[in-house]
């Protein structure tokens, strides 16, 4: 496995094992942009090396989450959760360590985090869209 990964604080990284997948995966954010363990936000793109695409995007606060994953001829997706759902949650979408920006994401396309992990990981090894999630083009 090597993949590279991006969240609020770290631009690129090469992560070439499962558990340090997990570890990276693990950060989160706070609102003063403090890093916490467990509790908070984060935004993770998974790309392999020399192609920006296929890329997978997901967004976290707690345990709540939403993916969007970009295949390689650009055809975009996004998870979904529970369609009934007609709400916009606010996440965290940092530019950089200096400038904090949110953005709006469908109720609808919100999954729990232990989801995202799992096609996150998936992701990792194969570079494929993950099946562990429901997903709808865009």
């Amino acid at each position: 496995m090597r993949v590279t990964v991006q969240d609020f604080a770290t631009d690129a990284r090469e992560i070439d094992s499962e558990a340090a997948l997990r570890h990276f995966l693990s950060r989160r954010f706070d609102d003063a942009g403090a890093l916490r363990s467990a509790r908070g936000s984060n935004r993770f793109i998974l790309w392999h090396r020399g192609a920006q695409q296929p890329n997978l995007r997901i967004y976290v606060h707690d345990d709540v989450s939403a993916a969007y994953f970009t295949s390689a001829s650009g055809v975009m997706f996004a998870s979904v959760g529970d369609a009934r759902r007609t709400d916009w949650r606010e996440f965290r979408d940092d530019a950089s360590p200096d400038v904090v920006e949110t953005i709006l994401l469908a109720g609808g396309s919100l999954i729990p985090w232990k989801q995202s992990l799992g096609a996150a990981l998936e992701f990792a090894r194969s570079g494929r869209r993950s099946d562990v999630i429901r997903w709808e083009e865009l």
